[in-house]
């Protein structure tokens, strides 16, 4: 699970993001290439109208130990998704949205993981409205099994 803020850069909001996220590693451990699920949310305002939107879709991490036996870990993750933004007006919104980033992550006793992704830009894109682009910034931790 992670938090962190998305900063527009051409378009579209600027938000509080959430993420959940979930990887099967095809290698069995904690390296390597993997592929998961991606759900998010975020959170905005506009013209004093409180937005909120959800994204689900498929995410694929190549986890890289640069130090062997050391549970550090760069992770390039890429990811595409369909997005219902609902507004408190009533309005709704389709869209598609697409991230790709750098992580940096610990690994601690084998079982829990931090960490941050401070590379990170997303595209909101749809037919009305065209493109957007944001950059992300979102920390996190979470368990693994």
């Amino acid at each position: 699970m992670g938090v962190g803020p998305t900063v527009r850069v051409y378009r579209g909001p600027s938000t509080v993001k959430l993420t959940q996220e979930l990887h099967f590693h095809f290698s069995g451990d904690s390296s390597g290439p993997a592929l998961g699920i991606l759900t998010t949310q975020e959170f905005w305002e506009h013209h004093d109208d409180d937005r909120v939107a959800f994204t689900i879709g498929p995410k694929f991490v190549y986890d890289i130990q640069p130090i062997p036996k050391v549970g550090f870990y760069i992770s390039p993750d890429v990811s595409a998704g369909y997005r219902v933004e609902a507004w408190e007006s009533g309005r709704t919104r389709h869209r598609g949205d697409a991230y790709f980033g750098v992580a940096a992550k610990l690994l601690l006793d084998d079982r829990w993981i931090m960490w941050v992704r401070p590379v990170g830009f997303g595209f909101l894109f749809d037919a009305d409205y065209g493109v957007a682009f944001r950059y992300e910034f979102i920390m996190g931790g979470g368990i693994t099994f």
